[in-house]
């Protein structure tokens, strides 16, 4: 797990608590904004630092369908796992193989849990 990471807090705010828990873990904030990533690839990258937090918080990557204090963030992991399904079908997706490494090394899992 890397201590270096990105979030934008204009797109993705974070509440007191979590910031101090993450620092708590000697999580290291780094904001860059580069402007030869796309928009896409940017709100990509928001995403998945905002998955590894949460990661590193709650110890995987099974937000809760009705999560008031996630739900951007539910409604991202939601649009991963279907882009995975028209990946698998072999049809046109924003996933790539590369974004697709990227979730597995952090925990994700492309089946919900039962329970």
């Amino acid at each position: 797990f890397s201590k270096v990471g990105t979030a934008s807090f204009v797109c993705a705010p974070m509440h007191q608590d979590r910031i101090e828990k993450l620092e708590s873990k000697d999580f290291v904030w780094v904001l860059t904004r580069n402007e030869d990533i796309s928009d896409d690839d940017l709100s990509w990258e928001t995403g998945l630092e905002m998955l590894r937090s949460y990661e590193a918080e709650h110890g995987d990557c099974f937000i809760p369908e009705d999560s008031t204090e996630n739900s951007q963030l539910a409604e991202w992991v939601r649009k991963q796992k279907n882009e995975f399904i028209l990946l698998e079908e072999g049809l046109p997706s924003s996933l790539t193989l590369a974004r697709v490494k990227d979730l597995e090394k952090i925990g994700m899992e492309w089946e919900t849990p039962e329970g």
